[in-house]
Parts: structure tokens; sequence; C-alpha cells
């Protein structure tokens, strides 16, 4: 993060949470760019971003629930 404050970077990830605060995020579905923009942006415009980070979401939530009750 200090990086990016002097220099571009690029951040590829299939985690979401890594690039939520980045920018600009490209959204890559089978090759193809299918949304470009903020988090935010995002969230509300593009699909194919919501439905990853919801998916993630709730892994993570499931995680930390799994990990509390052992």
């Amino acid at each position: 993060r200090g990086l990016a404050r002097r220099k571009a970077v690029l951040v590829i990830s299939h985690r979401l949470a890594n690039v939520a605060d980045a920018r600009r995020i490209y959204v890559l579905e089978q090759g193809a760019v299918v949304g470009a923009g903020t988090h935010d942006e995002l969230l509300s415009s593009c699909g194919t971003y919501r439905d990853l980070w919801s998916a993630q979401r709730e892994l993570e939530r499931f995680g930390e629930v799994r990990h509390e009750a052992l």
C-alpha cells in the first residue's frame, strides 16, 4: 500500500478483499473484461464482481464460525 502511493501497482488476485481499496479494479471473466471501477461501483454495476464478493464473504464467515466452534 505504501508503494502504491508513489508508483503504479498491478495486483492480480482471486481474493477480492486484497483489491477492494484499489482506485481501479478490472473484472475478468473467461479472458474478457466484464467490469471496471472502484469496489463500490462494481458492487452496484457488475453482477460477476458482486456474486464473487458475496461468495467470498460467505466463505470467510463460514471459516470464522467453524473456527469459533472448535
